[in-house]
């Protein structure tokens, strides 16, 4: 059975978008939304001559990239962690044959 569906309009940059999302999703919907109007206001309050479009577009890339720096950031910290516990692992082993 499909989960259901709700329409979310979200004012971005004073433009209103209707989106359909899994109601379980709608909140996170509604707060990339929020963060993204923040963004590109934030963007424009630092240059007045971007456009609507290069400002969509500047936010989206910013995200990205904050997004890319994250997944890096996890990627090595989940490496990191495997290393430590392959080492806990070798270090309980020793032990457990040592006694």
């Amino acid at each position: 059975m499909s989960e259901p569906v709700e329409t979310v309009v979200l004012n971005i940059f004073d433009r209103d978008f209707k989106f359909a999302c899994p109601a379980n999703q709608s909140e996170e919907l509604r707060q990339a939304g929020s963060a993204l109007d923040a963004k590109m206001r934030e963007l424009k309050a630092q240059d007045k001559m971007l456009t609507h479009d290069r400002l969509a577009v500047l936010a989206a890339l910013l995200f990205a990239q904050e997004s890319l720096r994250k997944d890096g950031r996890f990627e090595a910290l989940s490496a990191s962690l495997s290393a430590e516990l392959s080492k806990m692992n070798e270090q309980i082993d020793g032990a457990l044959h040592a006694a």
